[in-house]
C-alpha cells in the first residue's frame, strides 16, 4: 500500500503528550488504524475552519382577504343554526346602515330628493373636485364644481325654471326643516310616484294647509309662553317712552311711528295706538297721581320722625338743586325739609 493511499499511524510511537496504559491489557496499544485521504479530507474543514452559517432568507408575510362568508339557507327558506349567529350579524350591520342614513337624511337639503347623483358627465369624463347630478324631472346633468364653492343654487334654480311644481314642493319641504319628508313626498320628488297636474295642484294645497295649521300652533304656543297681550300695559309703555325721551304729544301721529308699532305687533287682537289728546291726558293724570305719592311719603316720614304726633303744625318746604355735567346730562335734586313741633330742622 502506497503513502497515497494511506496513512499508518502508530500508537506506540514516542509523543511527550502521550500516556500508555501501565496494566498493559489495552488491546489497542499495539493496534494501527487506516484513515483514508477522502475522509481525512472531508473532516479536515469541519476540524479546522469554522462553518459560516447562512441565514435562510425572512419569507414575506402576504394577507389574503378573507372569504366572504354566506349565510346558509335551508330549501324551506329557513337558516341552519349555525348560520343564525352570521344572519343576526349582517341584520344588526344594515340598522346600523340604515340608522346612519337617517342621521344623513336629517342634516340632507331636500334639492337631492329631485337628482340622482352621477360620477361622470354624459360624454363619459369627469373633472376632478366635480360633481355631477342628473335632474329626475328633465334629464339634464348639472355640473357643480368646487370654485363655485358647492352651491346649489343651479340645482335650485334648474327645478324652479323647468319645473314649477316641484320646486313649489320644495319649497315646502326646505321650510319644514328640520323635519323630514314623509315617504310619499320622497316618491313624488324622485318620481317613483307620478301625479298628474291637477293632482300635484291638489297635493301642494293641502301641503300648505297643514303646514299653514302647523305653523299657527307654534305661534299660539309662543304667545301663550309669552302672555296674552294687554292693551293697557301698552299705552303705559308708550306713555313712558314719551316721558323719557321727553317726546311731543304729537309724535303719536306721525305715519311712521304707527306702522312701526303695527308691525311688531304678531297678537291675534288688534292693536289700539292712543292719540295725542289721550296721552296728554294720561299724562296729566300721572303727573297728579305722582303727586299724591310723594305727599303720603312725606306724611309717613313726618309721622315716623315726630314720634306719634299726627300731624304738623308747620309746613313742609322743597328745594331745587338743578345741574348740568361736563358731558350735558342735567340732574335735579329735589330736597323736603321742615321744622318739627319742638324746634328741631329735618330734611
Amino acid at each position: 500500500m502506497t503513502h497515497s493511499d494511506a496513512m499508518v499511524v502508530d500508537a506506540n510511537t514516542s509523543d511527550s503528550d502521550f500516556i500508555s496504559n501501565p496494566s498493559g491489557d489495552d488491546s489497542n496499544s499495539d493496534s494501527t488504524g487506516i484513515i483514508l485521504n477522502s475522509e481525512f479530507a472531508d473532516n479536515l474543514p469541519m476540524k479546522l475552519v469554522p462553518q459560516i452559517l447562512k441565514s435562510r432568507p425572512r419569507s414575506k408575510v402576504t394577507t389574503k382577504p378573507s372569504p366572504v362568508k354566506r349565510a346558509a339557507v335551508n330549501g324551506d327558506g329557513s337558516v341552519p343554526p349555525k348560520n343564525r349567529q352570521m344572519s343576526r350579524a349582517s341584520s344588526e350591520n344594515n340598522s346600523d346602515f340604515d340608522a346612519a342614513q337617517e342621521s344623513k337624511d336629517k342634516r340632507c337639503n331636500p334639492i337631492y330628493y329631485f337628482y340622482v347623483m352621477l360620477i361622470e358627465n354624459p360624454e363619459g369624463t369627469s373633472v376632478t373636485g366635480s360633481k355631477y347630478y342628473k335632474s329626475i324631472h328633465t334629464g339634464k346633468v348639472l355640473q357643480i364644481t368646487a370654485r363655485m364653492n358647492y352651491s346649489l343654487n343651479g340645482l335650485t334654480n334648474h327645478l324652479k325654471n323647468n319645473v314649477p311644481m316641484m320646486y313649489k314642493l320644495y319649497e315646502v319641504l326646505k321650510a319644514r326643516q328640520p323635519a323630514l319628508p314623509t315617504e310619499k313626498e320622497k316618491a313624488i320628488a324622485s318620481r317613483t310616484k307620478k301625479l298628474s297636474p291637477r293632482g300635484m295642484a291638489k297635493f301642494l294645497q293641502g301641503l300648505k294647509k297643514s303646514d299653514g295649521s302647523i305653523s299657527a300652533a307654534f305661534l299660539a304656543q309662543v304667545e301663550k309662553a309669552k302672555g296674552p297681550f294687554n292693551q293697557k300695559e301698552f299705552k303705559q309703555l308708550l306713555i313712558e317712552w314719551i316721558i323719557a325721551c321727553n317726546q311731543q304729544f304729537e309724535e303719536v301721529e306721525h305715519p311712521q311711528l304707527r306702522q312701526l308699532l303695527e308691525y311688531t305687533h304678531h297678537s291675534v287682537k288688534p292693536l289700539h295706538i292712543p292719540h295725542r289728546t289721550t296721552i296728554k291726558t294720561h299724562v296729566m293724570k300721572m303727573g297728579k297721581d305722582k303727586i299724591d305719592d310723594i305727599k303720603k311719603m312725606f306724611q309717613l316720614c313726618i309721622c315716623f320722625t315726630d314720634l306719634g304726633l299726627k300731624e304738623l303744625n308747620r309746613k313742609v318746604s322743597i328745594s331745587l338743586d338743578a345741574w348740568t355735567s361736563s358731558n350735558h346730562y342735567a340732574f335735579l335734586a329735589i330736597v323736603a325739609h321742615y321744622v318739627m313741633n319742638d324746634g328741631h330742622i329735618c330734611k
